[in-house]
């Protein structure tokens, strides 16, 4: 009897190795790497925008400071009275407010004489700001309204503080005040102090502005 031979199946065998420890680990590594760069990159931008935006914050701030001493700067003693014909005093303010009568400076608004005040006021119940508030008491164009206008200057304000050097009782020594003289006696200078907050830390100004020799 002859006997057949069956053919065995060709079976090949791959290579079924998975991935070595080794390699898990240069893996890791690698990332890691990658994520420190990532990192440190993105705390460079971070730090870069944070001081271009403290810069400008600055910046504006001593601009509007600026405005204001020029404003206090051409301020002019009005003869002002109300309806009871009593003089009004043409500067007035405290420690924390200043108000004076000026001409427009022409950069809010033209052609009149204005009061304009400072004071600090919260917004919305959020922060407070620097408030300036022009009221225009005559116009020198015929036909225009009269307006009001208020804005916020500054935003995030944490402290303001005017105050105004003046001669003391005997008339000899110059002392600062946190108050307007009774006796509405103009100041030779008035000193400005602000404190801003910009991202939780403050900001410190100040500006000390000098009268006009004809007050």
């Amino acid at each position: 009897m002859q006997m057949t031979s069956r053919s065995l199946p060709n079976i090949r065998f791959e290579d079924e190795s998975g991935v070595t420890l080794v390699e898990v680990l240069i893996s890791l590594a690698l990332l890691s790497v990658l994520s420190s760069l990532i990192l440190v990159g993105f705390r460079q931008v971070s730090s870069v925008n944070r001081t271009s935006e403290y810069a400008q914050s600055k910046a504006e701030t001593n601009i509007v400071l600026d405005h204001m001493a020029e404003v206090i700067r051409s301020a002019i003693q009005f003869k002002i009275t109300d309806k009871n014909n009593r003089t009004v005093p043409a500067v007035s303010g405290s420690s924390s407010q200043l108000q004076i009568f000026t001409l427009s400076d022409g950069t809010v608004m033209n052609g009149g004489i204005y009061q304009v005040g400072w004071s600090q006021n919260e917004i919305d119940g959020e922060h407070s700001s620097l408030l300036e508030n022009w009221l225009e008491i005559a116009s020198h164009n015929p036909g225009s309204s009269v307006g009001v206008i208020s804005r916020p200057v500054i935003s995030n304000l944490e402290q303001l503080e005017f105050r105004y050097l003046t001669y003391g009782q005997n008339q000899s020594d110059m002392v600062w005040l946190d108050y307007w003289a009774s006796d509405n006696r103009f100041p030779l200078a008035v000193e400005i102090n602000l404190s801003q907050s910009f991202r939780g830390e403050k900001q410190k100004f100040s500006r000390i502005v000098q009268m006009p020799k004809n007050w």
